[in-house]
Protein backbone atom coordinates (compact mmCIF):
# COMPACT_ATOMS: atom_id res chain seq x y z
CA UNK A 1 0.00 0.00 0.00
CA UNK A 2 1.69 3.43 -1.14
CA UNK A 3 2.48 5.81 2.12
CA UNK A 4 -0.38 8.44 1.17
CA UNK A 5 -2.79 5.98 1.03
CA UNK A 6 -2.55 5.15 4.62
CA UNK A 7 -5.40 6.25 6.76
CA UNK A 8 -5.90 6.86 11.14
CA UNK A 9 -7.08 3.41 12.14
CA UNK A 10 -5.15 1.85 9.66
CA UNK A 11 -3.37 -1.56 11.10
CA UNK A 12 0.11 -1.96 9.98
CA UNK A 13 2.78 -4.91 10.52
CA UNK A 14 5.96 -3.09 11.20
CA UNK A 15 8.45 -5.91 10.64
CA UNK A 16 12.12 -6.21 12.11
CA UNK A 17 14.44 -3.72 10.72
CA UNK A 18 11.51 -1.91 9.30
CA UNK A 19 11.25 2.37 9.75
CA UNK A 20 7.98 3.08 11.10
CA UNK A 21 6.00 5.08 8.59
CA UNK A 22 3.31 7.05 10.52
CA UNK A 23 2.82 7.99 14.03
CA UNK A 24 0.92 5.69 15.89
CA UNK A 25 -0.44 3.17 18.67
CA UNK A 26 1.06 -0.04 19.77
CA UNK A 27 -1.12 -2.35 18.79
CA UNK A 28 0.66 -5.56 19.93
CA UNK A 29 1.94 -6.11 23.63
CA UNK A 30 5.05 -4.73 23.30
CA UNK A 31 7.83 -3.24 20.60
CA UNK A 32 11.26 -1.98 21.07
CA UNK A 33 11.94 0.90 18.61
CA UNK A 34 15.63 2.64 17.71
CA UNK A 35 14.36 6.20 18.07
CA UNK A 36 18.04 7.27 17.95
CA UNK A 37 17.38 8.91 14.90
CA UNK A 38 15.14 11.61 16.41
CA UNK A 39 16.11 11.76 20.00
CA UNK A 40 19.45 10.94 20.10
CA UNK A 41 18.81 8.00 22.38
CA UNK A 42 21.47 5.58 21.78
CA UNK A 43 19.26 2.50 23.42
CA UNK A 44 15.98 1.10 21.85
CA UNK A 45 13.16 2.16 23.86
CA UNK A 46 10.64 -0.31 24.84
CA UNK A 47 6.94 0.53 24.02
CA UNK A 48 4.12 -1.03 25.39
CA UNK A 49 0.42 -1.56 23.88
CA UNK A 50 -1.17 1.84 23.60
CA UNK A 51 2.08 3.34 23.65
CA UNK A 52 2.96 5.90 20.94
CA UNK A 53 5.24 5.49 18.29
CA UNK A 54 6.93 8.21 16.28
CA UNK A 55 7.51 8.19 12.50
CA UNK A 56 11.09 7.91 11.93
CA UNK A 57 11.57 4.87 14.70
CA UNK A 58 13.22 1.90 13.34
CA UNK A 59 12.02 -1.65 14.74
CA UNK A 60 14.98 -2.82 16.71
CA UNK A 61 12.80 -5.90 18.12
CA UNK A 62 10.40 -8.42 16.66
CA UNK A 63 7.79 -7.33 14.72
CA UNK A 64 4.64 -5.93 15.53
CA UNK A 65 1.37 -4.01 15.08
CA UNK A 66 1.01 -0.27 14.84
CA UNK A 67 -2.32 1.57 15.02
CA UNK A 68 -2.35 4.96 12.94
CA UNK A 69 -2.83 8.29 14.34
CA UNK A 70 -2.36 10.52 11.58
CA UNK A 71 -1.66 10.40 7.50
CA UNK A 72 1.85 10.37 6.43
CA UNK A 73 2.22 13.86 5.82
CA UNK A 74 0.98 14.85 9.19
CA UNK A 75 3.81 12.78 10.82
CA UNK A 76 6.70 13.51 12.72
CA UNK A 77 8.84 12.39 10.26
CA UNK A 78 7.29 14.31 7.75
CA UNK A 79 7.91 16.95 10.23
CA UNK A 80 11.36 16.81 10.24
CA UNK A 81 11.81 16.46 6.73
CA UNK A 82 9.92 19.73 5.88
CA UNK A 83 12.31 21.06 8.56
CA UNK A 84 15.34 20.05 6.74
CA UNK A 85 14.55 21.59 3.46
CA UNK A 86 13.29 24.46 4.75
CA UNK A 87 16.89 24.69 6.72
CA UNK A 88 18.48 23.58 3.23
CA UNK A 89 17.14 26.60 1.07
CA UNK A 90 18.33 28.98 4.04
CA UNK A 91 22.23 27.53 3.85
CA UNK A 92 22.87 28.52 0.58
CA UNK A 93 25.69 31.48 0.01
CA UNK A 94 24.64 34.46 -1.93
CA UNK A 95 26.57 37.07 -2.97
CA UNK A 96 25.43 40.49 -2.58
CA UNK A 97 27.51 43.27 -4.01
CA UNK A 98 27.15 46.90 -4.67
CA UNK A 99 29.24 49.52 -5.78
CA UNK A 100 30.73 50.28 -2.46
CA UNK A 101 31.00 46.68 -0.22
CA UNK A 102 30.86 43.00 -0.83
CA UNK A 103 28.41 41.04 1.06
CA UNK A 104 26.84 37.73 2.28
CA UNK A 105 24.10 35.87 3.45
CA UNK A 106 24.92 32.82 4.73
CA UNK A 107 22.32 30.24 6.81
CA UNK A 108 19.98 33.70 7.09
CA UNK A 109 22.48 35.53 9.01
CA UNK A 110 23.91 38.16 6.99
CA UNK A 111 27.55 39.37 6.88
CA UNK A 112 28.60 42.51 5.05
CA UNK A 113 31.99 44.85 5.66
CA UNK A 114 29.81 48.36 6.25
CA UNK A 115 26.41 49.44 6.63
CA UNK A 116 24.40 47.03 8.56
CA UNK A 117 21.08 48.39 7.52
CA UNK A 118 20.63 47.54 3.47
CA UNK A 119 20.11 43.43 3.96
CA UNK A 120 16.24 43.67 3.56
CA UNK A 121 16.78 45.78 0.37
CA UNK A 122 19.71 43.32 -0.54
CA UNK A 123 17.08 40.11 0.05
CA UNK A 124 14.36 41.69 -1.43
CA UNK A 125 16.26 42.53 -4.74
CA UNK A 126 17.12 38.27 -4.37
CA UNK A 127 13.04 37.32 -4.58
Amino acid sequence: MPLDELAPGDRLLIRQGDVVPVDGTVASDTAFLDTSALTGESLPVRLARGADAMSGSTNAGDAFDLTAAREAKDSTYAGIVGLVEEAQGLCCIYPLRDSSRESSVVAGMHEQTDTPNLQDQELAGLQ
